[in-house]
């Protein structure tokens, strides 16, 4: 995680522990990288800053949803722990306050935790109920509004859901927001500075070894809380789960990114990309990096009105793993 004063926390699993290391805009800070846990049994670590340049962070440790903190100058808090075992699927948001909220999977539910600023984590979490949960993701505008999506059962195809709250409220009755006679999953959110959000997923049809045919959709929610008719973005592909990630994201202006991974042949994946200017349709769909990368992991952030994506593919001949920034 980056905050906007420059401060930096890198958190990674080692060996089963999970170690974190801090670093300032004018350097120093964390020498050594601080050991988070050792139980030998953690994975799965995320890290969110505020503005101020506090941390936070969570993994899973035995099947149990755990955070710690880092203020400003300050050290790294003791272990809290957010769920009961059996946790899984974990995502992370902060909003520009300090506001916290972790979202993660617990038998058929979505389940969440949130830390206001100045506060402790709550003694037990909020449940969504759902039939089937799985892959949430969070996010938190500007203004304080969550946003979280996630796929589950619809009778026999997987739909995609959302719910919402303000960061210091309750959420709201589950949304469906796909058509349940069509099957989806994978779903990404971004929330805009004014409660609007958008939220991108795959519509996919299992066909032997591969998912064909696969569409990516997106639907937008307005800063009243409405959700609008999902639209198809891209062209009909061909491609395997590995490759089925999606990310969106809000300039400061409110205009909406999507970028996504997709395949035509089930051989030679990349990422494509659609902006949906305020007021506006969804434009043409564009690649940000050459076609002929295998595309299979990466992230997306928009500072400044610039977007930047880092990515992890191999080229054409599957002979060298490439790490690259596309802004």
């Amino acid at each position: 995680g980056i905050a906007s004063n420059g401060n930096g926390v890198a958190v990674w699993v080692e060996k089963g522990s999970i170690v974190a290391k801090a670093r300032s805009a004018e350097g120093g800070r964390d020498p050594l990288p601080a050991t988070l846990s050792n139980s030998g049994m953690a994975s799965s670590p995320y890290v969110v800053m505020d503005v101020n340049g506090n941390a936070t962070a969570v993994w899973i440790d035995h099947g149990v949803i755990t955070a710690s903190s880092l203020p400003l100058k300050g050290t790294w808090t003791p272990k809290t722990t957010l769920s009961s075992t059996e946790a899984s699927s974990l995502s992370l948001a902060v909003d520009l306050e300090g506001n916290v909220i972790a979202v993660w999977i617990r038998g058929d539910n979505v389940e969440s935790a949130t830390q206001l600023v100045g506060k402790s984590w709550p003694k037990t979490p909020d449940v969504i109920e759902s039939v089937g949960a799985a892959l949430p993701a969070i996010a938190i505008g500007e203004g304080g509004d969550a946003v979280v999506v996630w796929h589950a059962v619809a009778g026999v195809n997987h739909a995609i859901y959302a719910s919402a709250k303000p960061v210091n409220g309750s959420w709201a009755m589950p949304e469906m927001l796909s058509d349940e006679m069509l099957n989806c999953v994978n779903a990404h959110v971004a929330v805009g500075s004014q409660g609007q959000a958008v939220a991108v997923w795959y519509r996919v049809d299992e066909s032997g070894l591969y998912y064909s045919p696969v569409f990516v959709l997106a639907a937008e929610r307005s800063a009243a809380g409405i959700w609008g008719i999902p639209e198809v973005l891209s062209s009909q592909g061909l491609q395997a789960s590995i490759g089925l990630i999606a990310r969106a994201a809000y300039d400061h202006q409110g205009n909406a990114l999507a970028v996504w991974c997709i395949s035509f042949d089930g051989s030679v994946f990349n990422l494509q990309s659609s902006v949906k200017q305020v007021g506006n349709a969804w434009s043409s769909v564009a690649s940000p990096v050459a076609l002929n990368l295998y595309a299979f992991d990466f992230d997306l952030a928009i500072a400044q009105g610039d977007a930047f994506m880092a990515l992890v593919a191999f080229d054409n001949a599957y002979q060298s793993l490439q790490v690259l920034v596309v802004e």
